[in-house]
């Protein structure tokens, strides 16, 4: 009960808070709205004659602990 009536102001600024950058675990925001900004990037290299490194990081290990 506590927990619920701590969250609820939290969540009105909850999104200004996060970057915009943060695509998963907000309301409206979506894990694979990532995804279409990767395959946007590639799109514009490829279409722009540029090299482009794209990085993935796997944070399974972190939120897999406990």
């Amino acid at each position: 009960m506590v927990a619920k009536v701590l969250a609820s102001p939290l969540a009105k600024v909850l999104g200004e808070l996060i970057s915009k950058t943060q695509s998963a675990f907000l309301k409206g925001r979506q894990l694979v709205d990532g995804v279409v900004v990767v395959n946007e990037v590639i799109d514009f290299a490829k279409k722009a004659g540029k090299e482009c490194l794209i990085l993935k990081v796997d944070f399974e290990k972190a939120y897999d602990s406990g």
